[in-house]
């Protein structure tokens, strides 16, 4: 624009003269802003330029452009020393949430934790909207286990924080390589690497995981649960008896108690067993059972349960001179004067130090015996079959305090499988229901609308036209999780979306 009335030249020779101060620029855009001509409070630099303007409004216009590139090139903000270039965002996997429905996404991040809504789109094969997922609290996705689609983009929020680099076109996890991936990306391929080949998983762990600070180590210790073997005992005793933090030396031992290789103090071992009674019951096959002792005094309860959480099932087992499965079919759940508390810390120390199949064993036993409570403690190491009973044996529950305490299962479950005859005659879902009629509307209308974790589209849409009918409108806020589920129904090909966005930098 410059060029077309012969200024350029000007410009290169007197710069530093002719670019005017901010506060000259101010009195020409206060003119222009009451509608104006500015031509009076030019910079005397520029007069020369607009004097040979052949008219008053070629002047005013030669005027404007002046002041444009002016604010281009003096006033345009510098680099700070340290800028650097960020990575692109790294493009999704999966095609991303219709627009439509982001309103609802957010509506729905009020209700229920952000890691159960990403989970939901995961299963239905779509990934937040980046602005969506950024916006949600990095302290509340933390400790959450997430969908894999995620594991890119928790790197590059990680690089933009860190300054670190994203690894690019890096399939495999590798020795060499290992640096290059940043940590949910590498947990990422570990946890692949280790369904495969978990030996060669725990190789790259051995070789690397003391270069990761304590979080980290913790972090990547977990990933051994998967396919746990005996060819890991001597690096798990290695970190029992070496590793620094606390906890990577608690989830070592307890991985090691899992293989039968508890080593607890038999003094411990000793003072627990004085907290328990093991005696016989019934007249024919005179079954051993182990009853908690009745206690009152407050440290008592808590020297119990620090002593139920400083040994192994196995090991504790062993004390009382039973085999584990005896000791679980022994105990007396629920017993008199003994309290809930040492239920619990059994349950717990079976979550913990106990195989997969003794942790399936009580699984069945509780199941059986509807102990939801000790239950519920087991549900991070049971399988999508004993989860799905254990839902359905909540939504029989009739007890409003006890449903409603209980609902956070529904939101780890993952998968498709009540149905609406399950959901619909059940006294758990007739009873919020009931209370979404009255006083606890809204509280009552999110523990609905956690349901949504565990049905189908078609279970999400009987549900939301029966609350309907009953008079609860279907677009209420509290229910926007549940109508997500249902809205996705239709969602189900790649022409039923966009293409999905190109986060690569864009070529100048």
């Amino acid at each position: 624009m410059m060029r077309a009335f012969g200024c350029a030249g000007f410009l290169q020779e007197g710069m530093d003269s002719f670019l005017p101060d901010a506060a000259s620029l101010a009195a020409l855009r206060d003119c222009w802003i009451v509608g104006g001509f500015a031509r009076s409070c030019a910079p005397e630099a520029w007069r020369v330029l607009l004097d040979a303007a052949p008219s008053a409004e070629e002047s005013e216009r030669r005027l404007l452009i002046l002041a444009g590139q002016a604010l281009e090139v003096a006033f345009r903000p510098a680099l700070p020393p340290n800028a650097r270039r960020i990575a692109a965002l790294p493009s999704p996997s999966s095609p991303l949430l219709p627009e439509a429905l982001r309103p609802l996404f957010r509506a729905a991040q009020k209700h229920v934790r952000p890691a159960a809504l990403l989970w939901l789109l995961e299963q239905r094969g779509f990934c937040a909207h980046p602005l969506d997922w950024f916006a949600l609290p990095a302290s509340a996705l933390a400790d959450e286990a997430l969908p894999d689609t995620c594991a890119p983009w928790q790197d590059w929020r990680e690089a933009l924080s860190t300054g670190g680099d994203m690894a690019e076109n890096i399939e495999e996890l590798t020795d060499e390589n290992w640096r290059e991936f940043l940590p949910a990306t590498r947990r990422l391929r570990l946890r692949q690497l280790r369904k495969r080949e978990p030996d060669r998983a725990r190789e790259l762990l051995i070789a690397h995981c003391a270069e990761e600070t304590a979080e980290e180590r913790l972090r990547l210790l977990e990933l051994l649960a998967h396919r746990l073997h005996e060819n890991d005992i001597p690096w798990l005793q290695e970190l029992a008896a070496h590793e620094r933090s606390g906890k990577v030396k608690r989830l070592a031992t307890e991985f090691l108690a899992r293989l039968d290789q508890g080593n607890d103090p038999e003094a411990l071992l000793t003072e627990l067993a004085d907290f328990l009674i093991v005696g016989k019951a019934g007249l024919l096959k005179r079954q051993t059972i182990v009853t908690p002792k009745p206690l009152k005094s407050p440290p008592q309860l808590a020297r119990r349960q620090e002593l139920f959480e400083s040994v192994s099932l196995v090991s504790l087992a062993r004390a009382l001179e039973m085999d584990v499965p005896a000791l679980l079919r022994g105990w007396q759940f629920g017993a008199q004067g003994g309290g809930s508390e040492a239920d619990h810390c059994l349950a717990r120390m079976v979550l913990h130090t106990a195989s997969d199949e003794w942790v399936q064993t009580l699984a069945a036993r509780l199941l059986a015996e509807n102990n939801l409570a000790c239950l519920l403690l087991l549900a991070p190491r049971l399988d999508a079959s004993l989860k799905k009973r254990i839902a359905q044996k909540i939504l029989l529950v009739t007890e409003w305090n006890e449903f409603s305490s209980r609902l956070r299962i529904f939101t780890s479950l993952h998968g498709d499988f009540l149905t609406a005859q399950d959901i619909l005659p059940s006294p758990a879902y007739q009873s919020l229901k009931e209370k979404a009629l009255g006083e606890n509307a809204e509280y009552a209308l999110a523990s609905l609308s956690l349901l949504a974790s565990a049905v189908n589209q078609e279970t999400a849409r009987a549900m939301l036209a029966d609350l309907n009918a009953t008079g609860i409108p279907s677009a209420h806020p509290a229910l926007a999780f549940l109508r997500l589920n249902q809205e996705l129904a239709d969602i189900r090909t790649a022409a039923d979306f966009p293409d999905s966005p190109d986060f690569s930098p864009t070529q100048n």
